[in-house]
């Protein structure tokens, strides 16, 4: 099929727009600029609207320039595709990197220490504790943006599966900070040679461990997100479904078992996804820039 060019003025108040459809199987895309006013201020639109052969939106790209009401005569712009795809990978790369850095920085104390000995290892590795908590904090909260500029590109920020998405990552960043709460607080305790608050501390520290996977799975949900998508390989989205649900199901296991020695081999495996997907988006980046309307 041969491309179709589509021209076309608005009616009801100046504006003007311009479309091309073509087929690039097993792909449709509608490409097109629109010009037109909105808050008194003139406004130039350009988008792609990528379909299936059964015409379910993939993805829509678009950059939008408006003159601003200063009377600078400077435009704004949205975030292009690829600044999109790079900013989104670099969260994915970065704060998967980060998060397993500060477990590295701040270990576990030892197992069925002496209040003495948990005092002892506060102390001792005060920086570690503190340092480490932020980056627990900030890779957290890189990975969920990650997980959700996914679901952005996905198309599916208006779909149950990106809702649940959205409450996966903000209940795990959430748990993440009163874990981090609790490691600030253990820190504090034994500077001041507090060691009931330090005990106290310890215990809910590994209390809120136990709610990291009892909390909704973000793997669970973004994979079902992926699946109807081609923002990644399919094989990331049943990876993060496998992924997922075996973590949910450790949760509960992990309750009545000790189950930690698996719990980490799993976490490293999804790092891995993290870091490998992000890769994959940064390096479809390029592919973005081509689809951009110039």
């Amino acid at each position: 099929m041969e491309d179709a060019p589509i021209l076309w003025r608005r009616l009801d108040r100046p504006g003007h727009e311009f479309s091309r459809l073509s087929a690039r199987p097993p792909l449709w895309h509608l490409a097109g600029t629109a010009v037109f006013g909105h808050d008194h201020q003139p406004c130039r639109l350009e988008y792609v609207v990528v379909c299936d052969s059964a015409w379910n939106i993939q993805r829509i790209l678009h950059s939008l320039s408006r003159l601003m009401g200063d009377g600078s005569g400077r435009l704004r712009r949205a975030l292009s595709p690829r600044s999109l795809h790079i900013l989104a990978a670099l969260c994915g790369i970065v704060g998967t990197v980060t998060l397993v850095s500060s477990f590295v920085i701040n270990p576990a104390p030892p197992a069925n220490a002496t209040l003495a000995q948990l005092r002892e290892f506060a102390s001792r590795n005060h920086g570690g504790i503190v340092f480490g908590g932020w980056l627990q904090g900030i890779g957290s909260l890189l990975t969920v943006l990650f997980a959700l500029s996914l679901v952005h590109l996905a198309g599916a920020t208006n779909r149950l599966a990106g809702w649940i998405t959205l409450l996966a990552g903000g209940t795990i960043l959430m748990v993440s900070l009163v874990e981090i709460a609790f490691y600030l607080a253990a820190a504090k305790a034994a500077v001041d040679g507090d060691e009931g608050s330090g005990a106290a501390s310890n215990a809910l520290i590994k209390a809120v461990q136990h709610v990291f996977l009892i909390a909704p799975a973000l793997l669970l949900p973004l994979g079902a997100v992926l699946l109807r998508s081609r923002v990644l390989p399919r094989v990331f989205a049943y990876l993060a479904l496998v992924l997922g649900a075996t973590l949910q199901v450790l949760g509960l296991v992990g309750l009545f078992n000790v189950l930690q020695s698996i719990i980490d081999v799993l976490l490293m495996i999804q790092a891995v996804w993290f870091v490998a997907a992000a890769t994959v988006i940064l390096l479809r980046s390029g592919k973005a820039s081509e689809d951009q309307p110039s």
